[in-house]
């Protein structure tokens, strides 16, 4: 192995982790705020957006995202725990050359690490956006959907009956 090779290898785990960092940072951001604004016992009503539309609220989850599946939190505590012990070893194995996979498993873990930290801080996670026509979620469960939707469209553009054009990465290579 090159030096070269060494350095590419090491910005695609590098770039997989950041992208993680960025949205748990986020997500962790966002729920702490709302839960001392808007959480148990603060008083305070929630924060209407929008016209109406949006709806800045505190809410418990024990489920899984968009409130699915409400009371199994020590399941999904696991299922979280052993998605983003998987994620951060297929990167660090892996080394995706893809841009968009490492986008994907970055939204993924980075959404997967910050539903767990609540669920180990809290014993729940703590949702706060509601557009009340969705169940309401938060950041990571935007980044789950948005990290799924980026590996189908990797899936897609990836496999060998697609076109040579289709075939060009959307984020680029290293």
């Amino acid at each position: 192995m090159t030096a070269n090779t060494g350095r590419t290898g090491l910005t695609r785990k590098i770039l997989a982790y950041v992208i993680a960092a960025l949205v748990l940072a986020a997500d962790q951001t966002t729920k702490i705020l709302v839960y001392n604004s808007l959480g148990p016992g603060s008083g305070h009503a929630p924060v209407e957006l929008l016209g109406g539309i949006l709806q800045i609220r505190f809410a418990a989850n024990s489920g899984i995202a968009f409130s699915m599946l409400p009371g199994g939190n020590m399941i999904f505590t696991i299922v979280a725990l052993v998605v983003a012990l998987f994620l951060i070893v297929y990167i660090r194995v892996a080394a995706p050359s893809s841009g968009l996979l490492r986008l994907a498993l970055g939204l993924q873990l980075g959404a997967a690490a910050g539903n767990l930290v609540d669920r180990l801080r809290y014993g729940y996670v703590v949702d706060w956006i509601d557009f009340r026509v969705w169940p309401i979620f938060n950041i990571a469960d935007a980044a789950i959907v948005a990290g799924v939707c980026f590996l189908v469209l990797y899936i897609l553009v990836s496999s060998p009956s697609s076109s040579q054009a289709a075939k060009t990465d959307v984020l680029g290579k290293d």
